[in-house]
């Protein structure tokens, strides 16, 4: 949860230097965070939280954290879904700016290794899982 909320102070902070995208995309999409309809800044932002808490999980698991309770799995487990919904939108709309751009790919790409790298540590080589690359 800590990981989360920060990464919304990131972003908040972040909305100050600049605007993450320019209001001309007035499309809803669908969120599975929310189960409902977001406007492209709402996207943007959990997909920033979200991917954050899936790359801190990712590095737990691989770092040897002991997760007795699957907490970590569990976020593995769901987050991907999410965060592949989150890019679908990310790569349709043309509203975000350079900033808002800068938000997320780097993000996309340090998730795309660490999911590699999972799957290689657990002996995956399933191209099926690494379909963002």
């Amino acid at each position: 949860m800590l990981i989360h909320e920060v990464t919304h102070q990131y972003y908040y902070l972040l909305t100050r230097v600049g605007q993450v995208e320019d209001g001309t995309d007035s499309n809803l999409y669908f969120s599975p965070a929310k189960q409902c309809g977001r406007p492209i800044y709402f996207i943007l932002i959990a997909y920033h939280a979200f991917a954050n808490v899936l790359l801190f999980s990712r590095r737990c698991l691989a770092a040897g954290y002991d997760d007795p309770r699957g907490y970590l799995e569990r976020n593995l487990a769901e987050l991907s879904g999410w965060l592949e919904t989150f890019e679908s939108h990310l790569n349709q709309t043309n509203a975000l700016t350079d900033i808002g751009t800068a938000l997320w790919m780097p993000l996309k790409r340090a998730n795309q290794q660490s999911l590699a790298q999972h799957l290689k540590g657990n002996g995956i080589e399933n191209r099926a899982y690494t379909r963002h690359e």
